[in-house]
């Protein structure tokens, strides 16, 4: 029987590489687990997966992954995303801090990070004025941790 996807791969890669990051580079990050997977789904609502104190600033990193090429708006428009978590995202970019979503495509082995404001405004747009996704970078999946400078860049507010 195949395994299911519950986006664990993707965030358990891109734990490995904040690790590594962060043996090279002034940083820090903290993992914030799933209320359902952690503590028996007792938990509150977490804000993202993982908070990264970046050298440049401070970004709450959000992981979605897909087996079936399902584009990250219709993943997050449907069960994927509660909208607490979509709430949570506005309240750090009203606080003056910014969102990443790292979306993967697993079939691809593609991984993708995206501006949270733009996920944002694309959400919440109604479906006859589609908003763009601003692209942060888009790498290999085994090239996660550049994936990382990339993200870095964009905090820093350069091109990346």
């Amino acid at each position: 029987m195949a395994k299911r996807n519950d986006g664990k791969d993707l965030e358990n890669k891109l734990n490995e590489a904040l690790v590594e990051h962060q043996a090279k580079f002034k940083s820090h990050f903290f993992r914030l687990y799933d209320a359902t997977s952690s503590g028996g789904g007792r938990g509150h609502r977490q804000d993202g997966d993982f908070i990264w104190l970046a050298p440049a600033d401070t970004v709450l990193l959000e992981c979605k992954s897909t087996e079936v090429r399902t584009p990250l708006l219709q993943l997050l428009k449907g069960s994927k995303t509660s909208k607490n978590q979509i709430a949570k995202h506005s309240l750090w970019h009203i606080a003056g801090r910014k969102t990443v979503y790292v979306y993967a495509d697993l079939i691809t082995q593609e991984v993708i990070a995206y501006c949270g404001y733009s996920v944002l405004a694309a959400v919440r747009a109604p479906a006859r004025k589609p908003v763009a996704l601003v692209t942060i970078g888009a790498r290999s999946l085994r090239s996660i941790g550049s994936l990382l400078l990339d993200i870095e860049t964009y905090l820093k507010g350069e091109r990346v």
